[in-house]
């Protein structure tokens, strides 16, 4: 018995469907060429088309494959369907364009969106891809303008997702209609009351700065850089709340060589990238390798995108040129690759410092807004949903949590009389620096010229002043012994910074600053006094026993008086010795013991060390055989250079380090307050 037509039709939708899940894009193109009604057809249960499916796995050959089709069958379908109307009287259709290219999923999203989306480079990664994209604009111009479910064009989401070449293709093929405004895409559409996010406030909050100045270049619209998104935010607050898009916040905690050649980069300011340049860029690539690189991965099996016949002999061809000549290049492909690796780190240096360049060049532009001084004026609360308040803070405050110089240092300098700015606990600039632990912003705050005596004598609502907060238990505090003198390092360079008449203040808990800071390390000063203690006790021994066997040597009769080693050898250990029994002896209650302990404790482990390597040299030179004794003390000088790094390496560092690092987590731009007056009057109703 024959199957019906309904079954054949659902027996190729299901392989349709298995062979668009199992990628074997070869056969999904036979079937997609053969069957054109099957072009809009849902295969996925989010009603994904073929299109779909081959954007947003990232199948580049596949989608154009279907493009190109589809746009030259465009011309001669509309006659073939009406002969076919006028034949048989059937008034059903094939898919179009149109059809296929505006198929929506059941988020709204057409193929195009979801090439905005997931960076797919079927619309526009070489020429090819932009010349189809033309196509597309000239047989559909509307998908590049059509939004989905959430009111998002694909301008829109290539901006969130810092896609910046679809962005900027997308935008020179916005369709030029006199009825609407060019800058409609800018921004969500989803017909609500509050106003969204535009695509300068995703830019800036997704990190593509690459994007953001792109858009500031081309939309040069002063609502957009004024524009509150939903929660109440100016794109200056989400700037502010980024601080890895500036130098000074992010750089300090990468390694020496990464500053090193960040420093080497010359990074010119961005202008607006043309529509000629989009262009220029592509031909400047080396098309002819790429060729020959897709014609290789064809040989070997890798591609199924080239099928005539020349293609397959040639397939032939250069894969048993491929297979023999495999072991005479591959010492060439290993330093192919070790270069290109090479390469793609130079290249994320680069790109790192064009993002704090640009970065600049953002905020240079949003400060020389007109009304960028009623944008820092003071903080505000937006009603929220879930009923509570959001509290926006300014720029300038915000940038003062987490610790970008380059924005406090710009508001400061061109509106100097933010510097009186405060948020709603009384704290200003200065206080904010000390409380979140932006040591780097402080110092730099210290020696500003923009700051008066006044602002490092700010007092907030509960009567803290700068050295209140900074005696308060610090942030990602560790149990070495360097923790404890960073942090009166800290305490020490804020107490010389404010004025003295403050040393002494009392808070609104009746508690002096040292006080706090006093009941606040209490824990860490008792281990760290305990580990140096045990340390200097061990380490006591030691130094006590060197030195007596350099003393019993001294006053031997082969003491040779030519041998200075074992007296640099007695001396060191002596002064290593008293210098442990100092720490011991020194009284812990007392705060300046954590300045001066690092120093004895360097001084004492690197006496003792040097005073074992000059017994050793002693030893050398009183044996007749130097070989021996070279041989039997080399696991003793490897020992110590490799141990060098665990005793001296922290207290070093403490010796030239005058205050903790800053710290690193990200204060968000806004806050939630939640209304009091619901909860009292829960409160406030009879109990049955």
């Amino acid at each position: 018995m024959s199957s019906s037509p309904v079954d054949a039709q659902k027996g190729i939708l299901e392989k349709l469907q298995s062979d668009a899940m199992a990628a074997r894009w070869t056969e999904v193109l036979e079937t997609y060429r053969e069957k054109r009604e099957l072009r809009t057809a849902h295969i996925t249960e989010t009603k994904d088309t073929v299109l779909h499916m081959a954007v947003f796995h990232g199948s580049d050959w596949v989608a154009s494959k279907i493009v190109n089709l589809i746009v030259n069958e465009e011309k001669t379908q509309k006659a073939q369907d009406n002969e076919k109307v006028m034949e048989s009287g059937d008034n059903e259709k094939s898919p179009n364009v149109s059809d296929v290219l505006g198929a929506k999923n059941n988020k709204g999203n057409t193929p195009l969106h979801l090439a905005a989306s997931y960076e797919c480079r079927a619309y526009y990664d070489s020429r090819k891809s932009i010349d189809m994209s033309t196509k597309i604009e000239e047989a559909y111009p509307s998908s590049v303008v059509e939004p989905n479910n959430a009111g998002e064009t694909p301008l829109f989401l290539a901006a969130l997702h810092g896609n910046r070449e679809v962005f900027l293709w997308l935008h020179y093929h916005i369709p030029q209609d006199p009825s609407s405004s060019r800058d409609a895409h800018y921004k969500r559409d989803d017909n609500n009351d509050t106003i969204n996010d535009s695509i300068l406030h995703c830019a800036i909050a997704g990190g593509h700065i690459d994007v953001a100045i792109e858009i500031l270049h081309l939309y040069k619209n002063q609502e957009m850089t004024i524009m509150r998104n939903k929660n109440g935010l100016y794109p200056l607050h989400i700037l502010a709340a980024t601080p890895s898009a500036f130098k000074n916040t992010d750089l300090g905690g990468r390694s020496f060589i990464v500053r090193l050649l960040y420093h080497w980069f010359k990074v010119k300011k961005e202008q607006a990238t043309t529509e000629e340049a989009i262009f220029q860029q592509r031909e400047h690539e080396a098309r002819l390798l790429f060729a020959m690189v897709e014609l290789l991965l064809c040989s070997i099996g890798c591609v199924d995108s080239l099928s005539s016949s020349w293609v397959n002999k040639m397939r032939i061809l250069i894969g048993l040129l491929w297979v023999s000549a495999l072991f005479l290049l591959l010492p060439l492909i290993i330093f192919e690759f070790l270069f290109s690796a090479a390469g793609n780190w130079l290249l994320r240096i680069r790109k790192l410092k064009e993002k704090h360049k640009w970065s600049l060049q953002i905020l240079e532009q949003f400060l020389q807004h007109p009304s960028c001084g009623n944008i820092s004026e003071k903080p505000y609360e937006v009603d929220s949903e879930a009923g509570s308040k959001i509290v926006v803070e300014t720029p300038l405050i915000i940038a003062a949590k987490n610790g970008v110089r380059e924005m406090v240092e710009g508001i400061l300098k061109s509106f100097p009389n933010m510097k009186k700015a405060e948020n709603d606990e009384g704290k200003n600039i200065v206080l904010l620096a000390v409380e979140k632990r932006q040591t780097k912003l402080y110092q730099f705050l210290h020696g500003c010229s923009y700051l008066d005596d006044a602002a490092f004598s700010k007092v907030d609502k509960d009567g803290n002043t700068a050295l209140h907060l900074a005696a308060k238990l610090g942030v990602n505090l560790n149990m070495q012994t360097t923790t404890m003198v960073e942090e009166y390092n800290w305490f020490d360079f804020v107490k010389n910074s404010v004025p003295c008449e403050l040393w002494e203040k009392y808070n609104n808990d009746e508690k002096t600053a040292e006080e706090i800071f006093r009941v606040s390390y209490k824990e860490h000063m008792r281990s760290d006094r305990q580990w140096l203690n045990q340390t200097s006790q061990t380490c006591s021994v030691a130094s006590t026993l060197v030195a007596s066997m350099a003393f019993s040597y001294v006053v031997s009769e082969h003491f040779d008086e030519k041998n200075y080693s074992s007296l640099v050898a007695l001396s060191l250990s002596l002064t290593s010795t008293i210098s442990f029994l100092a720490i011991l002896a020194f009284r812990s209650q007392s705060l300046i013991f954590w300045k001066y302990a690092p120093f004895m404790l360097q001084i004492a482990i690197l006496t003792m060390f040097g005073s074992i390597v000059a017994l050793w040299i002693s030893l050398m030179l009183l044996g007749k055989s130097l070989t021996t004794y070279a041989i039997l003390g080399s696991p003793i000088a490897i020992l110590t250079i490799l141990s060098l790094p665990i005793f001296i390496g922290p207290t070093l560092m403490a010796l030239f380090t005058k205050y903790p690092p800053p710290n690193r987590t990200t204060t968000s731009a806004i806050r939630y307050r939640r209304l009091q007056r619901k909860e009292n009057e829960t409160d406030s109703k009879p109990q049955n």
